[in-house]
C-alpha cells in the first residue's frame, strides 16, 4: 500500500496531472475529422482486466491495465462507451445506443466525444490510425518532466523502485495462514481486549510506571522509537500483502519508501480495487491497522512483566507507536491511509478525497466562476463531503504544524533548528504550489475563464494579498544563547597603588558623576603611617605654642 503511505505528504502534487486536453480532445472541432456515419477510429483494448464494484451512486467498473500495472474506476457511462468501442460503430451509433441505455437522458456529441476523450488519456481506448505511437510517447514525455518539475514537493515521502515480491509473499504465507483463519482472528482479538483491560484497571499504576518527558527526549531512546516505527511500519505493509494473497489479489510491487527521512516499506495491492466484495476489500485495508494493534498488544504483556532495561524500553515503543500512532494516523478517516479507505467503501463513495475537495470548493469558492453550461454540468456534491473535505484538510494541516513543531523541538537544541525552518518551508511551498496552478490552469484555458466572475475574484485576491503580506510583516523572534562581553565606549581604569581592602564601592549599574567616589579602600600600613603623622603635627603645634610664649622673654624662642 505504497500510495497509502506517500500520500499524505504528496497529496498536493498528484492533485491532477493530466490537466492538458488530448490530441483527440485537439482534433475534435465543428469540422469533424471523420463523418458522424462512419465507424470510430478508437477501439477498446482487449488485454485489459475488468471488474464490477458496489458503490453507493452506482456500479463501478474497475478496469487494470497489465502493462502499466494501473487501475481506474470507470461510471456507468463510461465503461457503456468502453464496451460499445471493442467492436466496429459509428458516433450516430454510439448516441443512438446511449440514449437507449440512459433514457430518458439525451446525449449531446461533444458530451459522446468527451466520454471517448477521458478514456483515450487513460489508455483504455487506443486509435486505430497512425500517430498513436507518437502519442503515447509525448504524452509519456510530458508525465516524465511533470514529476521532475514537481517532484522536490515529494521529499518527504520519497518513494523508490521496488521489486516484485510474490516468492517473498508465497514464502511467508504459510507461516502466517493460521493466524487468519477464525481461530487465529479470534486468538488475537481476545489479546487485544485483554491488553486494553490491563491498561483500563490499573491505569493509575501504569500512569506510574511511565518514564519521564526528560528520558523520552534522550538520544538512546529516540534511535530506539525511530528504529521501532521502521519495523513496525514495515510489518504493517506486510500484513496489507498477505491479507491480500490470502484473498487471491496479487501484490504488484514491494519497495522502500523514505518517510520523513525514515525508511519503512511500501506494497502496491491496489489490485484489491476489483475484489466484488465489500468486506474483501475492507479486510484488506484493515489488515495493517490489526497488525499493529496485535504487535502493541504483545508489547504491552512485555512492558508490565519484564524489569527496567532495554527490553522494556523497546516494549514501550511498540506500544505507543502501534497503539495511539496508528488510530490517529493509519487508523483517522481524515488521512489518506487505511481509515480513509475503509471510510471510502463503507460510505459506497468513490474517489472521496478529490470528490470533498471538489465540494469544499463547491460550498465555498462556487461563486468565483459560473456554472458550467449545456448539457455536461457539474455535479453538486452533497454538504457532507464538503464537511469531511474541511475536516481532513484541517486535520492534515494541524498533523504537519505538529511534525514541524517536533522537529523544532528536536533540532533547535542541537543548533539545528535551520533543517526544521526547512522543512517547515517546504510544507508551506507545497500547500501553496496546489492552488496557483488551479489558478493557473484555469487561467489558461478560454472556457473557464469565459466563467469566471472577475468582480467577486478581484476581492478574493485583494484579500488574500493582505494576508499574506501581514504574514510576512510578522516578527519572526530567534534567541541564540553565546557568552558575550560589553564595553564601554570611553572608559578609564582605576587602579590602586597601594594594597589594602575595600570597605564599599557603588551599587552595580548605578549612575556616577565625574569626580565621585566609587569605592573605598583601607590599608593599614597607610593609616599607621597616617597617624605617626598626626602625632608628630601635634607635637610640633605644642612646641610651636611654647615657643609663642617664651618668646617677649627669650631672644632664641623669638628667633
Amino acid at each position: 500500500m505504497g500510495e497509502f503511505l506517500a500520500s499524505g505528504f504528496s497529496f498536493i502534487v498528484h492533485r491532477s496531472l493530466v490537466s492538458r486536453p488530448s490530441s483527440l480532445d485537439l482534433h475534435f472541432s465543428t469540422h469533424n475529422l471523420i463523418a458522424n456515419h462512419h465507424n470510430l477510429a478508437f477501439r477498446t483494448r482487449a488485454d485489459l482486466l475488468a471488474s464490477a464494484v458496489w458503490r453507493a451512486e452506482s456500479d463501478t467498473w474497475v478496469v487494470s491495465d497489465p502493462l502499466s500495472l494501473e487501475h481506474y474506476e470507470l461510471t456507468p457511462a463510461q465503461w457503456f462507451v468502453a464496451q460499445q468501442l471493442t467492436r466496429p460503430t459509428s458516433l450516430d451509433e454510439l448516441r443512438r445506443d446511449y440514449a437507449k441505455a440512459f433514457a430518458p437522458h439525451r446525449v449531446e456529441l461533444a458530451e459522446l466525444w468527451q466520454l471517448v476523450g477521458e478514456l483515450h488519456r487513460r489508455g483504455i481506448v487506443i486509435a486505430t490510425g497512425k500517430g498513436q505511437a507518437e502519442a503515447f510517447a509525448t504524452r509519456r514525455g510530458e508525465r516524465r518532466a511533470a514529476n521532475w518539475r514537481w517532484g522536490w514537493l515529494q521529499v518527504l515521502a520519497w518513494r523508490l523502485p521496488g521489486f516484485a515480491p510474490q516468492r517473498l509473499i508465497d514464502f511467508l504465507y504459510p507461516f502466517v495462514r493460521p493466524l487468519l483463519s477464525r481461530l487465529g482472528l479470534a486468538i488475537s482479538g481476545l489479546l487485544i481486549v485483554l491488553a486494553v483491560g490491563l491498561v483500563v484497571t490499573r491505569f493509575d499504576e501504569f500512569c506510574e510506571r511511565l518514564p519521564t518527558v526528560s528520558v523520552l527526549w534522550t538520544p538512546g531512546f529516540m534511535v530506539a522509537a525511530m528504529a521501532t516505527i521502521c519495523v513496525v511500519k514495515a510489518l504493517h505493509e506486510l500484513g496489507h500483502a498477505l491479507v491480500a494473497r490470502h484473498l487471491g489479489v496479487e501484490v504488484s510491487e514491494l519497495g522502500v519508501l523514505l518517510l520523513c527521512g525514515m525508511p519503512t516499506l511500501y506494497c502496491d495491492v491496489s489490485g484489491a480495487w476489483r475484489l466484488p466484495r465489500r468486506r474483501d476489500r475492507l479486510a484488506i485495508s484493515a489488515a495493517g491497522i490489526g497488525v499493529e494493534l496485535l504487535l502493541a498488544a504483545i508489547a504491552c504483556f512485555v512492558w508490565w512483566t519484564v524489569q527496567p532495561g532495554i527490553v522494556q524500553t523497546l516494549a514501550l515503543c511498540v506500544m505507543s507507536f502501534a497503539s495511539l500512532g496508528t488510530l490517529l494516523v493509519n487508523g483517522n478517516p481524515l488521512l489518506r491511509y487505511d481509515g480513509y479507505y475503509l471510510l471510502s467503501d463503507l460510505c459506497g463513495v468513490s474517489n472521496l478525497w478529490e470528490r470533498s475537495r471538489d465540494a469544499l470548493r463547491q460550498w465555498t469558492l462556487g461563486w468565483l466562476q459560473e456554472p458550467p453550461s449545456g448539457t455536461i454540468r457539474q455535479r453538486r456534491e452533497s454538504p457532507w463531503l464538503a464537511l469531511y473535505g474541511g475536516a481532513s484538510q484541517l486535520y492534515l494541516t494541524l498533523l504537519l504544524g505538529s511534525i514541524a513543531l517536533v522537529a523544532w523541538r528536536t533540532l533547535a537544541p542541537r543548533d539545528l533548528d535551520v533543517l526544521a525552518y526547512a522543512a517547515a518551508a517546504l510544507l508551506a511551498s507545497a500547500a501553496v504550489v496546489s492552488p496557483v496552478r488551479r489558478v493557473t490552469q484555469t487561467l489558461r484555458n478560454p472556457l473557464a475563464r469565459r466563467r469566471v466572475r472577475w468582480i467577486p475574484a478581484g476581492v478574493s485576491l485583494a484579500i488574500a494579498t493582505a494576508l499574506l503580506a501581514a504574514v510576512w510583516q510578522w516578527p519572526i523572534r530567534h534567541r541564540v544563547d553565546c557568552p558575550a562581553r560589553v564595553e564601554l565606549a570611553r572608559s578609564e581604569e582605576v587602579v590602586a597603588t597601594l594594597a589594602g581592602r575595600i570597605v564599599w564601592t557603588a551599587q552595580p549599574q548605578a549612575n556616577v558623576a565625574t569626580g565621585a567616589t566609587i569605592a573605598q579602600l583601607v590599608s593599614d600600613s597607610v593609616a599607621f603611617d597616617l597617624q605617626k603623622a598626626a602625632s608628630e603635627l601635634a607635637l610640633a603645634e605644642l612646641k610651636v605654642q611654647q615657643l609663642e610664649q617664651l618668646r617677649p622673654h627669650d631672644i632664641e624662642a623669638a628667633a
